[in-house]
């Protein structure tokens, strides 16, 4: 008996990211639709994240799951769809907020930009996350402006869980 083949499902980490529209949201009548049609699929579990932006909202739907037997075309197809992104790797993905984001600014919605970050890689599928965390971020050596506090470690847990 051979090895499975390094193409087989069990063997990779598959995702695929819906982008909407600027014109489309995941409220209008093509946002809804694009997430009924993703529902109905089986072994699939859409996840949506908006993030509004000065002159845009950014729209996007993470598709999580057997998605290898989903057809792009058919998708990209769909109104309000921009692009569809699809992710295949077999190694473990890791993502850096603290480093992407450097800095410790809260958004509109009155959440940190980090945080954020945190939550769209996690939806994506990120299996690591890496985050700078210090007792007194003002005095850290490195890494202080987006260092998060240890008090604020349970909550950073619980958004990720909730992102998850």
């Amino acid at each position: 008996m051979g090895q499975p083949s390094p193409h087989s499902s069990h063997h990779r980490h598959v995702s695929m990211i819906v982008i909407l529209h600027p014109d489309s949201s995941l409220d209008t009548d093509e946002g809804k639709a694009v997430l009924s049609y993703l529902s109905t699929k089986s072994g699939i579990t859409p996840r949506t994240h908006s993030i509004t932006g000065a002159d845009r909202t950014l729209s996007e739907i993470y598709v999580i799951g057997d998605v290898g037997a989903l057809d792009q075309a058919e998708i990209e197809s769909l109104p309000g769809v921009e692009k569809v992104v699809r992710h295949l790797t077999h190694l473990p993905v890791c993502i850096d907020p603290s480093h992407s984001v450097g800095t410790r600014n809260v958004g509109p919605d009155g959440i940190s930009d980090l945080m954020h970050a945190t939550a769209q890689g996690v939806i994506a599928g990120a299996n690591t996350v890496l985050v700078d965390f210090h007792p007194r971020p003002d005095e850290a050596l490195v890494d202080g402006p987006q260092a998060l506090r240890p008090d604020e470690l349970s909550w950073f847990f619980e958004d990720v869980a909730t992102a998850r």
